[in-house]
Formats: C-alpha cells, structure tokens, sequence
C-alpha cells in the first residue's frame, strides 16, 4: 500500500478504511444522529466494534497473527477512529455522490497518519506489528 512502512501502519490503514466504510453504511441507513447526543456516542462505538471485528477477523484468521498480541494494539485506536470518522460523517453529510468511497479514503488517510504517529510513539520494536510490509 503506497506509503505504509510497517505492518502497523498497516492495520491502522485498514481500521480507517473500515471504520469509514461502517460509517457510510450508517450515513446511507438514515442514522447520522446529531453530534453530543447518547445515540451519536453509541452509533460511534458501534462503527468501531465492527471496524475493530473485522481487522481482528482478518489479521488473526487469515494472516495468523496471534491474537494476545494483535486485538490489545487495535482497541484505542479503533474506538478513536471510530469517533473521529462518524464525526467527519455528520460534516460531509450533505455530499450524495460516491460518499461510501469518500469516507473509504478519508478514514485510509486518517489511519496512515494517526498510525504513524501512534506507531512512532510506540516503544516496543518486538511486536509483531512492526516487522516490515
């Protein structure tokens, strides 16, 4: 994937992306609920258990990592781009064409960068995520 570094990089560009992904669905099933409200915080969490479900499902079953190592590494940041895209959602709301692919992308681009940042920040080189992609 044009500029990840690492498989940490890695996860967090595909936390993002399904994040996004979950939030359209949400967008185009008519539950964009207004920001600061209960359902707005539930809707969000939601959208990062399914982000945070299917990342598991795929990094752990299909490219056997191990799972003690890989879901504690994805919960915080998949709670927080979970809030921060169902967030973007309610601001691009009002755009009808191709918003699947639009917050697709944006959650991409906000996971390469909040992944990089996050696994710069991140003082232990023996996990599993960091080995080269």
């Amino acid at each position: 994937m044009f500029g990840v570094r690492n498989n940490c990089e890695l996860v967090h560009a595909y936390l993002g992306g399904y994040a996004g992904i979950f939030t359209a669905i949400l967008l185009l099933m008519g539950l964009a609920m207004p920001a600061g409200s209960m359902e707005s915080v539930q809707l969000s969490l939601l959208t990062a258990v399914f982000a945070i479900g299917f990342i598991t499902f795929q990094f752990v079953l299909l490219y056997r990592q191990r799972f003690t190592r890989f879901f504690p590494s994805v919960i915080l940041p998949g709670i927080l781009y979970g809030f921060i895209l169902y967030h973007i959602m309610l601001l691009v709301q009002s755009i009808q064409i191709a918003v699947l692919m639009l917050l697709f992308l944006i959650g991409v681009v906000i996971g390469v960068t909040l992944g990089r940042v996050l696994c710069a920040a991140c003082n232990s080189k023996a996990d599993v995520l960091t080995h080269k992609a």
